[in-house]
């Protein structure tokens, strides 16, 4: 019976995201990738490969433009 469960690390040490129901003592094995980002972070990710691969420079700060639009 196979299971995915996201974790997340702190200070050395993998704690559940959500509560699971396994026997206790029960002897388990794990694998570990790493999750993608979601949401804003991975737009921004999204559009800074972008500007690498076509070679666009920016003349401004993409940060202070997305506080300058959070403010309107």
């Amino acid at each position: 019976m196979a299971k995915e469960i996201e974790v997340i690390y702190e200070r050395g040490v993998f704690k559940l995201l959500k509560k699971v129901d396994f026997p206790e003592s029960a002897k388990m094995r794990i694998r570990i990738e790493p999750v993608k980002p979601k949401g804003l972070l991975k737009l921004a990710e999204e559009l800074e490969q972008k500007q690498k691969e076509e070679g666009i420079e920016l003349r401004e700060d993409p940060l202070e433009i997305l506080i300058r639009m959070r403010e309107r």
